[in-house]
């Protein structure tokens, strides 16, 4: 068992595999470079951080678990970042960061009211439970290749555009575009069959800027 304490950051450069347990009870614990891989249980403490950096690939197999409130990054301090979810996880209660890099692998549910794609590439389908929300903002380009589910509150806070390469947008919850005077933000088309889908139970609301969706629409809900 790992047990990280105290305030300062932690990081490994070498090749790492857990089949134990990793207990991030403070500060930040960090996978840089290299390949690293988890079949064993996780806790992030509620102000502690996971991070995948340094274009670490970070693999997560059958037997994962995780547990605990805090922030999980992949690509923590804007360096990129890669995390293969190789195990269907329906229960992530920690902070979900993507800011930069790739997630790939199976569908997962976040469950944390507090969750952010800054950028980077989601290759998979990625639920937003009810009750969770996730944060668009813009820090590189956003790309999804994946179908994305949301039941809560995506919140599209800043940044142009998500580019779509066979994916499918479903929004069952609420879809705010925070736009300003002036904004012009897209989906865009770009390869593949794309469709962007609000079902009855769902508001989109839009502010005073632009915003353009280009994929194929099926609009039965709210709009505001």
């Amino acid at each position: 068992e790992i047990n990280k304490y105290g305030k300062g950051a932690f990081r490994t450069d070498i090749p790492s595999t857990n089949a134990g347990k990793i207990n991030v009870n403070d500060g930040t614990f960090s996978l840089n470079g290299n390949t690293h891989e988890n079949s064993g249980s996780i806790n992030i403490a509620a102000n502690a951080v996971f991070g995948v950096v340094g274009n670490a690939i970070y693999t997560i197999n059958e037997g994962s678990s995780f547990t605990g409130t805090g922030l999980y990054s992949t690509g923590l301090n804007g360096t990129q970042g890669n995390t293969i979810w190789n195990k269907l996880l329906s229960s992530l209660n920690f902070k979900w960061e993507m800011r930069n890099g790739t997630s790939s692998g199976s569908a997962i549910t976040l469950n944390n009211a507090e969750n952010f794609w800054w950028g980077g590439t989601i290759n998979h389908q990625l639920d937003i439970a009810s009750g969770a929300s996730l944060k668009f903002t813009a820090f590189a380009s956003h790309i999804l290749n994946g179908t994305l589910n949301n039941y809560g509150n995506f919140n599209w806070e800043t940044g142009p555009s998500i580019l779509c390469n066979g994916a499918i947008i479903n929004n069952f919850g609420n879809f705010y575009f925070n736009s300003q005077a002036g904004d012009i933000w897209r989906i865009i088309n770009g390869s593949g069959t794309n469709r962007f889908n609000n079902f009855s139970s769902g508001v989109i609301e839009n502010g005073p800027g632009s915003i353009t969706i280009e994929p194929e629409t099926s609009l039965q809900g709210t709009l505001e």
